[in-house]
């Protein structure tokens, strides 16, 4: 089983922070946020990772290299960083796959937002993906602002129902969307690269809802895991706070 590290973004409302640090590359108990997942995913004795690279990305290229010192393969897709032009979440999981066949194709594979850190055990989600053999199971959780999410919405046996990227506020507020907000992990059969292309997409707005209107089966899991977002200054200091006080164990 692979995985996919996404990490290509600005980090626009970390500024200053991510002025001259990709955001993913900010330190969380003495190491970078992103090497707390490839360690994570390592231990899952998931050893062939792919990272998209786009602001700053030399940063994350330059400091692991080809993976190797942290019992990993690390495999780039170098995007042109061009005034925050980049291919979207969903698009660098085709470009991936064409770059190194195989990667995607070959067996189900994890997508991951890094810019989160978290505990969560990817074996439960793994178990889970399989029992209900689904194209996609989206991972789950608590969040206190859920509209900065995608509301998730599932039947009673938690197959997706619908899939809303960032809904207003007042309808979650209103009760008019009744959901639970999708986490940073997410874990695909090879079946969805039917639904990608090489343009501009998202995993949220563009491809969850095809995959719904055409019938198949997605499914939300809950792993009762700490995620937290670092996307912001106050969401990084709870970060390292959270980090310290042990909640990564």
């Amino acid at each position: 089983m692979n995985a996919i590290l996404l990490s290509s973004g600005r980090g626009e409302r970390l500024i200053p922070l991510t002025n001259k640090t990709q955001k993913v590359m900010l330190p969380i108990e003495g190491k970078p946020l992103i090497q707390h997942w490839i360690e994570r995913l390592e231990k899952q004795n998931i050893k062939n990772i792919g990272i998209n690279l786009g602001y700053l990305g030399y940063q994350i290229e330059d400091y692991f290299d080809d993976g190797k010192r942290f019992g990993t393969r690390i495999n780039y897709l170098r995007e042109e960083y061009v005034s925050g032009n980049l291919l979207g979440t969903a698009t660098p999981i085709k470009k991936i796959e064409q770059l190194y066949p195989g990667f995607c194709s070959s067996e189900p594979f994890f997508v991951i937002y890094a810019d989160n850190l978290s505990n969560m055990d990817l074996g439960k989600v793994i178990s889970f993906h399989k029992e209900h053999q689904s194209i996609a199971t989206i991972t789950l959780h608590h969040h206190k602002d859920p509209w900065t999410k995608g509301i998730v919405q599932t039947d009673k046996n938690k197959r997706i129902i619908s899939f809303i990227e960032k809904p207003p506020k007042e309808s979650i507020l209103t009760k008019k969307i009744i959901g639970e907000p999708a986490s940073c992990v997410m874990l695909f059969e090879p079946e969805i690269l039917d639904y990608l292309s090489n343009k501009k997409e998202d995993l949220g707005t563009d491809i969850f809802p095809k995959i719904l209107e055409n019938g198949e089966k997605m499914f939300a899991f809950n792993p009762n895991a700490y995620v937290q977002d670092i996307g912001t200054i106050e969401g990084y200091k709870k970060a390292q706070i959270d980090a310290r006080r042990g909640l990564l164990k």
